[in-house]
């Protein structure tokens, strides 16, 4: 989207981008690599609500903690989280990773 010249803006409720995945500086080197090509982005909140005009067409996104973002489109990514709970005990690896040859 930013490459067509859209404004674009990441909201995410973690300290950083992808804590289970990544640490602290990692996620700092990709936040600072979206960064550098103009993507604003937004830590520590979420999204509960939306405004729309009179035909139902998003206009801005409300966060939680008060702010509101003028939107034209909303792209919404929940994520998901693997079902490890079948090896507990044999192969689980920190953070709820499962260690797998390469």
């Amino acid at each position: 989207m930013r490459i067509n010249n859209y404004d674009v803006t990441m909201v995410y409720p973690e300290p950083w981008c992808m804590p289970r995945l990544f640490t602290a500086d990692i996620a700092a080197f990709y936040e600072g690599y979206y960064a550098n090509k103009g993507i604003k982005i937004i830590k520590g909140t979420v999204a509960v609500g939306f405004t729309a005009d009179a035909s139902g067409e998003v206009k801005e996104v409300k966060l939680k903690d008060g702010r509101v973002l003028e939107a034209n489109i909303v792209v919404v990514g929940v994520g998901g989280r693997p079902l490890t709970t079948l090896f507990k005990g044999q192969v689980e690896e920190e953070k709820g990773g499962i260690k797998v040859s390469v």
